[in-house]
């Protein structure tokens, strides 16, 4: 189950293979898509992203990206075999944990953003909220303090 940045819809997964999005204010089935079991991954995350798209990780580990309009996908990230998926809140920036490595993406181009502009990513799984920043070198040695991990 993903709850949309605006709070606004809701997507859920269940055993049958069946993703569903729900307009929360109402209760209307925004879409349906049927026989997902085969698409997507039996532990995936889902990240809702700017645009009315949601990003997921399909059954060969490659991060997918929905539009919620049409129901089509597309491959974005192909056999990332990502542990985690998130958004910020507006769904303007997408970061992917893969292989221990943290990259992210604008929210509309799913351009990889330069790794040395500072971005904040809020999200979370299973009822777990967590930050990720993202720093250049400089400004990291500058944060630095002894005994700290970053």
């Amino acid at each position: 189950m993903a709850l949309s940045p605006d709070r606004g819809k809701l997507l859920t997964y269940d055993e049958s293979g069946t993703l569903t999005l729900w307009e929360l204010s109402t209760g209307r089935v925004l879409l349906v898509r049927e026989d997902c079991e085969s698409a997507i991954g039996d532990n995936s995350t889902f990240a809702f992203l700017s645009g009315d798209r949601f990003a997921y990780e399909d059954q060969s580990g490659s991060v997918m990206i929905c539009d919620m309009e049409t129901g089509e996908t597309s491959l974005f990230l192909e056999k990332a075999l990502p542990s985690e998926l998130t958004s910020d809140p507006g769904g303007n920036y997408l970061a992917v944990k893969s292989f221990g490595q943290i990259r992210v993406y604008a929210g509309d181009s799913l351009a990889a953003l330069d790794q040395e502009q500072d971005r904040l990513i809020v999200g979370g799984r299973n009822g777990k909220q967590y930050a990720i920043s993202i720093y250049s070198p400089e400004e990291l040695l500058a944060k630095a303090q002894p005994g700290v991990l970053y």
